[in-house]
């Protein structure tokens, strides 16, 4: 259901963002860094929206979810904003944040139509 999918929303993006080799990946050239890692070619960005897809259809399937908008679009705009969030000093110079992560975790609750 909707908690549950916030719930793997919020510990993958949390796990990422935590993980030292990413962040030395990262520091070492930005640009590149962040071309690779989500850039709408990229193998890692859209292996994430599948996954993702993959997990909100079984959960519409087994219709503890109903969206108000498309699987494939909420899972774009759901990797989209963990994105936000775990390379965002890449994208605004803002250290990443888990208060930020926990607003993210809002916004996909109202994403799924979850109150």
């Amino acid at each position: 259901g909707v908690d549950f999918m916030v719930d793997v929303f919020r510990r993958v993006n949390l796990d990422i963002m935590k993980s030292e080799s990413l962040r030395q990946f990262m520091s070492q050239d930005p640009a590149y860094a962040l071309r690779v890692l989500t850039s709408n070619d990229s193998t890692i960005h859209a292996r994430a929206v599948a996954l993702n897809t993959e997990l909100l259809q079984q959960e519409v399937k087994a219709r503890r979810i109903k969206p108000p908008l498309s699987v494939e679009s909420l899972s774009y705009f759901m990797v989209r904003l963990g994105e936000s969030c775990i390379y965002s000093e890449m994208i605004s110079g803002m250290k990443p944040d888990v208060r930020q992560l926990e607003e993210a975790c809002i916004a996909i609750r109202i994403l799924l139509g979850g109150k």
